[in-house]
């Protein structure tokens, strides 16, 4: 029962991780003359989310409960997803 609670914690880590990488990936736009470095920190952002999605899953698949704390990262990754992926979209657009 304890490591469940320690993966639902890492989850929720992943997840709050993931909104100040948004702005990092933004910045790291103009660390470079091309996208390089942008690209890269929209990867590391992406990989918060899949790493903080699979310590979900498999907190969810040892024990086959839904708690607070799990529902609440799975939003929390959710909106994180959403939020990079409209970031992302913006910048493209030249918006």
């Amino acid at each position: 029962m304890k490591a469940n609670r320690i993966l639902q914690i890492l989850s929720l880590i992943c997840a709050v991780g993931m909104f100040p990488m948004t702005s990092v990936f933004q910045s790291m736009a103009y660390w470079g003359d091309d996208f390089t470095f942008y690209w890269l920190g929209v990867g590391i952002t992406y990989s918060f989310f899949l790493l903080g999605l699979v310590l979900l899953i498999v907190s969810h698949l040892r024990t086959y409960r839904m708690t607070f704390l799990s529902l609440a990262t799975f939003k929390l990754l959710i909106c994180g997803f959403l939020w990079t992926t409209f970031i992302i979209l913006a910048g493209m657009s030249g918006v």
